[in-house]
Formats: structure tokens, C-alpha cells, sequence
């Protein structure tokens, strides 16, 4: 189930949205930015109205890897019920851990993009974490402190390739994943010049 949230974005509307993603079952725009800890909380609260099992969070500048979603449902029930697929390297690892044969890290805390949670995980976190600011974070803490292993892929299985946002600067502060392999060439030329742009943009500051 592909659900859109626009947070009150200047580049698109929803009838481009949905030309986008015919098949999406909601695209919500916001009339009011609601910033990205704000829209998070909401899309928790709205997850809970629905029947659905799983929840996964993507931003709009990331790249996903063909094998997500079969690592999603292959290796998430072995969890607590939280598996990032995002290793990102603003986010150290505690110590190497292992799934079933695939290799992770335990960490203290992630940010909510491409994170899978289980719909008991999402209900603890709404019902104990208020909203308001660096939400990941403080959820983080909640499920660490709950006896919550915050387990996260060793090889990213999603590429952030954004250089400006919530938390990049586009110079000195820009988020990726580590061991992220693209399968196709079209992932491997946007991950590629991504690359090149961060490093000319380190270069500049």
C-alpha cells in the first residue's frame, strides 16, 4: 500500500502525483508545512487507521535498491519489530549482529527514513513519544530503553541522494548510506553523480 505525503512542496501538485503513482491508495498535501518531525508523527497516527501490517518510510531523494522489500519480509520478523535498511553514516554502529545469515549493526539511534516497523512498534512510539522536535531520535531512545534492538542492515539497501534538506547542508552535513551496491545503471549513474557532487561540494567549504 504506497500512501504520498506532500508536505506543502513548491514542486508538484497532486494531479502530478498522481500521475506519478497511479496506484497510490492516498496522496495527502499539506496546506501548512509541517516540518519533518511534524509530518512523521501524523504519518504514525494516520498508519494506525489503517489495516496495514507494516510500515516503511521513504523520502522523496532516495534511491531503493530492487531486493528492499524481499529483505523487509524476510528478515524483520527475526527483529523486534524495527529494521533500518538505510546504514547511514551520520548514525553510528555499536557492534556487528547477525540475522539469519545477513549481516547488521546494532545502533542507538536512526532516522526514520527507510525504516520498516512492525504496527505494535508504531503504536508504543505514538502512544509514549510526543510529537515535536528530533522525534527520531527521542523515538529511538523510547524503544532502546524498552528493550528494543535498533537493528540496521550492514549494505544500505536505500541511497539518499539529496545534498540539501532537514539534515545537509550540501557541504559540510550530507547523509549516505554506506555499502549501498546499485543493480542497474540507472541507479549507478544517480548514485555516481552524487557521489561527484558531494565531493566538489566538500572541495568548496
Amino acid at each position: 500500500t504506497v500512501r504520498l505525503y506532500d508536505d506543502c512542496s513548491t514542486e508538484y501538485d497532486v494531479d502530478v502525483l498522481r500521475q506519478l503513482f497511479p496506484g497510490a491508495r492516498a496522496i495527502v498535501r499539506r496546506e501548512q508545512n509541517l516540518g519533518a518531525d511534524g509530518n512523521m508523527y501524523q504519518v504514525y497516527k494516520d498508519f494506525l487507521d489503517t489495516n496495514d501490517d507494516v510500515l516503511i518510510t521513504l523520502d522523496s531523494d532516495m534511491l531503493v535498491h530492487p531486493r528492499f522489500l524481499e529483505v523487509v519480509s524476510c528478515y524483520l520478523p527475526n527483529t523486534d519489530g524495527v529494521l533500518s535498511l538505510y546504514n547511514s553514516a551520520m548514525h553510528p554502529a555499536n557492534r556487528p549482529v547477525e540475522i539469519d545469515g545477513l549481516a547488521c549493526v546494532e545502533k542507538e539511534h536512526v532516522g526514520a527514513a527507510a525504516v520498516a516497523m512492525s504496527r505494535e512498534v508504531v503504536r508504543a512510539i505514538v502512544t509514549h513519544v510526543l510529537p515535536g522536535k528530533a522525534y527520531d531520535w527521542r523515538w529511538s531512545k523510547y524503544l532502546r530503553d524498552n528493550g528494543k534492538r535498533i537493528l540496521v542492515t550492514r549494505d544500505s539497501y536505500v541511497q539518499h541522494v539529496g545534498m540539501h534538506g532537514y539534515n545537509c547542508d550540501g557541504g559540510r552535513s550530507v547523509d549516505f548510506g554506506l555499502n549501498f551496491y546499485p543493480e542497474n545503471l540507472i541507479d549507478l549513474q544517480i548514485a555516481t553523480n552524487f557521489l561527484q557532487e558531494l565531493l566538489v561540494a566538500k572541495d568548496k567549504h
